[in-house]
């Protein structure tokens, strides 16, 4: 799309939401060329690899990012950690902050229930969502091969194939135990979640960096549907279900993970999922009145 059209898009909105730095780029052409001062609000979900080192070509970016945060009204953060590693470090800015936390959107009747968990043994695991992490799928293939009958996996969701190749499903068929069932849709989480005893929040995707720092999806999505996180304790993640006084968090996975799952038994595993039903629901789920506030905020308009 050519600038003037740009202009012309955003002319007579009440803000701009730029999701990424691309769109952020964007999001000012168009706002230059349309001749207003429209609130700009600049989305951080992720801090990609690519903006964290000395090379010529990340030190490039973060100078035209860096540019585009003078005109910037609003920076959305989806963890406070981005700030402190990022935004409080490697890019100052003066640009206010506003924390806006993955949690389920729920508008209509309510979030539909999980059933209880099943019975125990097996003890199964969830892994949900994007699916970008080996060490993940070789942890969880190592624990289920190593206990056969006491431990079984469910994955669900859309592969890397950056990470995995193109065929994900043999790669998980390599691991007796695992179980890999496609992608899912919003409407199949209640069922999915029902079928497992354990969500599995570790990430080590982008470790030390990114993977440290967010607050996924399943965080809250697992914990809506009243089910225990497995989490590293010190990330984000592990400091955010500490902090709520919930989740099975671990410092060395390698070395402690097994031994959780061997000594675990029906009253220890009730007593994790009564931690996650004590949550409050307004730390997991987002409503009508979350969203009202939001773009109140975004807008600068009560």
């Amino acid at each position: 799309m050519e600038p003037r059209a740009l202009g012309r898009r955003v002319r007579d909105k009440d803000a701009i939401i730029a999701r990424n730095l691309e769109m952020l780029v964007l999001a000012w052409a168009g706002l230059v060329f349309s001749g207003r001062r429209t609130r700009l609000c600049y989305e951080v979900l992720d801090i990609h690899r690519v903006m964290l080192s000395g090379s010529l070509k990340s030190r490039v970016l973060r100078g035209v990012e860096r540019l585009l945060l003078k005109r910037v009204d609003l920076i959305v953060l989806s963890s406070e950690a981005f700030d402190r590693a990022y935004f409080k470090t490697l890019q100052p800015t003066t640009a206010p902050r506003l924390l806006v936390e993955n949690k389920v959107l729920v508008l209509g009747d309510g979030l539909a229930p999980s059933l209880p968990a099943p019975a125990a043994p097996p003890w199964r695991i969830g892994w949900f969502g994007m699916l970008r992490c080996r060490r993940s799928l070789e942890l969880l293939g190592r624990l289920a091969a190593s206990r056969p009958g006491r431990i079984e996996v469910d994955i669900r969701g859309r592969p890397s194939a950056a990470v995995f190749g193109e065929d994900f499903e043999a790669a998980v068929a390599e691991w007796p135990g695992l179980t890999f069932h496609g992608p899912y849709a919003a409407q199949d989480l209640a069922q999915a979640y029902s079928a497992v005893h354990f969500v599995w929040a570790v990430d080590f995707y982008e470790a030390g960096q990114n993977s440290d720092w967010l607050l996924p999806n399943r965080l809250y999505e697992g914990s809506a549907h009243g089910r225990p996180l497995i989490a590293q304790r010190d990330v984000e993640t592990g400091r955010w279900l500490a902090a709520h006084g919930a989740g099975a968090l671990f410092s060395n996975l390698d070395l402690e993970l097994g031994t959780f799952f061997d000594d675990l038994t029906l009253s220890g595993y009730a007593d994790h999922a009564e931690a996650v039903a004590r949550l409050e629901r307004s730390d997991l789920v987002a409503d009508h009145q979350d969203c009202r506030r939001l773009v109140e905020t975004l807008t600068d308009r009560p």
